[in-house]
């Protein structure tokens, strides 16, 4: 009678070979590794969000919608618009919006993030501002506010209104991120956001569920950090989603602030 073959020893054998060459690979190249990386999660967390996206929506919309009905133009500027589920809420016509300028790191989600510009009445334009349009404008920008203001966002401010949708938790420099978005802002501009409250506080639980939610830090103060700020007025509330499991495990902070 034949051996049988020894898949397991193989397989493991493959698996041990794989791990050493990509540790080698790493320390030999370790920033165009996490480049690489960073890249694939980009691509898998906007292939993921083109699906999840609609749900996300829908979750959050009886806290969103009201609060977006309070954003005023002429100028907008909106961190983390991913794929621009959030340009439905806006009545810019009626709010008076003529630029918003749309930051989104990542450029997977610039696609459908154009397509919904559109669908909303918006031009698009990427990395500039131009002041002879007649027509509304969404400036898409790759960029984050968490090294400093990008050039194109200094050059349109300052805001009327300042948005955020579950992007606080992404940031890499949260307090630097809530100063420059106080900067930003015109006096009497409204930061209006709906953002993941801290939660979870085991380490362990963040590496299992931040990376599901494109490495979203859940353990951070974000209502505190908020209230913080220097603001004339503020209004933080949590919660809003009764009996949702998500809202038990990602509670929601929401609110408006008024420089």
């Amino acid at each position: 009678m034949a051996e049988a073959y020894p898949w397991r020893r193989v397989l493991f054998g493959c698996m041990l070979v794989f791990a050493c060459w990509g540790i080698g690979l790493y320390r030999e190249y370790p920033a165009e590794v996490d480049e690489y990386v960073r890249r694939v999660q980009d691509w898998t967390y906007a292939k993921a969000w083109a699906h999840l996206g609609e749900f996300s929506a829908a979750r959050i919309a009886p806290v969103r919608a009201p609060l977006w009905a309070q954003v005023q133009g002429p100028r907008v500027l909106e961190l983390g618009i991913g794929h621009g589920e959030s340009l439905r809420l806006l009545n810019a016509p009626q709010a008076g919006i003529r630029i918003h300028v749309a930051l989104e790191p990542n450029p997977y989600m610039h696609q459908q993030l154009v397509q919904s510009a559109r669908r909303a009445g918006f031009a698009v334009r990427f990395n500039e501002v131009s002041e002879k349009l007649a027509e509304r404008q969404l400036i898409v920008v790759n960029d984050t506010l968490a090294g400093g203001v990008p050039g194109v966002v200094a050059a349109a401010a300052p805001y009327n209104s300042v948005v955020t949708s579950l992007s606080l938790c992404l940031a890499d420099d949260l307090d630097g991120t809530l100063r420059a978005i106080f900067d930003l802002l015109s006096p009497g501009g409204r930061f209006i956001f709906v953002e993941r409250a801290g939660r979870i506080k085991q380490a362990w639980a963040q590496r299992v569920v931040g990376p599901l939610l494109g490495n979203c830090q859940l353990d951070r103060g974000i209502a505190q950090a908020i209230r913080g700020m220097r603001w004339r007025s503020v209004d933080v509330s949590t919660g809003g989603l009764p009996g949702s499991f998500l809202d038990r495990l990602t509670p929601l902070v929401h609110g408006v602030a008024v420089k």
